[in-house]
């Protein structure tokens, strides 16, 4: 396999927005495209790159493109017909249209970060499930509110309002961070991607943005901001990140090695969507090595699902092999540069059996 050098990361994750075909391979094969979650858009790019490029891994000769989007767009465009594969960090719901053939296919995994720009105030900055919650419905209004203070009593916090940034359409993201806080106590959220029905007001705070690299942007640019989105996306723009009270009671910041350990713990669906418990108590485990991780997991984390047929009477080939890949060999490769989490364990066991069942 022609594996990028790590020099090409930092190139690959320039182009997360604008993820094209890449290079294609010599031999004449299938082209498919394929539209999304644009939390997973730089572990994507980096596989859609290499794969076009790759003849030893991609002998049949396809080419693969992907528009990092968002989770419903990716959804939308999968069930309407108009992209043979879609990725999204959340199911449909049960009332969506979607095709009597779906396949959820776990592809790659993630924490979702809560980054802030306070002056003067480095990562760190302690905060629980229903005190965030309040922060992005605008509840709690300023910096200096008490419920921050509590958990913070060390830090000068100032009186300057909280600007919220969050995600417009309809967004897995978003959704992923309302289930989380919904489970850690955080009142009047609810279970949707749509940021008024997941908050329940319906004339939100704060600035709409239309995928992760965009939100992340305008949370760089406005002071005592704050916003949600992947690690990746977050990274080298001056900003900090909050460390978050997992279900042991431990804050922890973002990392990968910090969502790896909540996601291998997670249980899949037949229908191949993960389970998450993020109330679970690792310390309270009998196996030694459950339990050490208490203090370290990462509980505000992702799954990105590869949307897939299941019908025979297709040929969906091109779709099963690039889902392969991404899970075999690209994932492992890029996903800790990236600061994504390769599938490990029963979750990457469970995500192989299902790419066997495209079609």
């Amino acid at each position: 396999m022609r594996l990028q050098a790590k020099a090409t990361l930092a190139a690959i994750a320039l182009t997360a927005s604008l993820i094209g075909s890449g290079v294609a391979a010599d031999a004449a094969g299938t082209t498919v495209s394929g539209e999304g979650s644009s939390f997973a858009g730089g572990i994507l790019t980096a596989c859609v790159i290499d794969y076009n490029s790759d003849s030893t891994s991609n002998a049949a000769g396809d080419t693969i493109s992907y528009t990092a989007s968002s989770s419903g767009a990716g959804r939308t465009s999968f069930a309407n017909g108009t992209k043979p594969f879609g990725a999204s960090d959340w199911s449909y719901a049960d009332t969506d249209s979607k095709p009597n053939d779906l396949l959820y296919v776990p592809l790659v995994g993630g924490p979702i970060a809560i980054a802030y720009n306070l002056p003067g105030i480095a990562s760190g900055l302690k905060l629980d499930g229903p005190t965030i919650g309040k922060i992005f419905r605008g509840d709690i209004t300023t910096w200096n509110n008490a419920a921050i203070a509590k958990l913070n009593p060390k830090v000068s916090l100032p009186a300057s309002n909280i600007i919220v940034n969050y995600r417009s359409g309809s967004s897995g993201t978003t959704q992923n961070f309302a289930n989380w806080l919904m489970a850690t106590g955080a009142t009047g959220w609810s279970n949707s991607g749509t940021w008024a029905t997941a908050t329940g007001v319906s004339s939100p705070v704060g600035n709409s943005e239309a995928n992760s690299a965009a939100l992340v942007a305008d949370t760089h640019t406005k002071q005592f901001s704050i916003g949600y989105a992947d690690l990746k996306d977050t990274l080298g723009k001056a900003l900090s990140f909050a460390a978050v009270k997992n279900a042991d009671g431990n804050f922890v910041l973002p990392s990968v090695t910090g969502a790896a350990q909540f996601l291998a713990q997670q249980k899949i669906a037949t229908n191949g969507l993960v389970q998450f418990a993020y109330t679970t108590k690792f310390a309270s485990s009998k196996t030694k090595s459950v339990a050490a991780i208490a203090k370290t997991a990462y509980n505000l984390s992702v799954v990105t699902y590869g949307l897939a047929h299941n019908n025979p009477s297709t040929d969906n080939s091109a779709v099963a092999r690039f889902f392969k890949y991404v899970i075999n060999t690209c994932a492992p490769a890029y996903a800790g540069d990236l600061k994504y989490v390769a599938l490990t364990g029963a979750l990457k066991t469970a995500a192989v059996a299902l790419v066997a069942k495209v079609g």
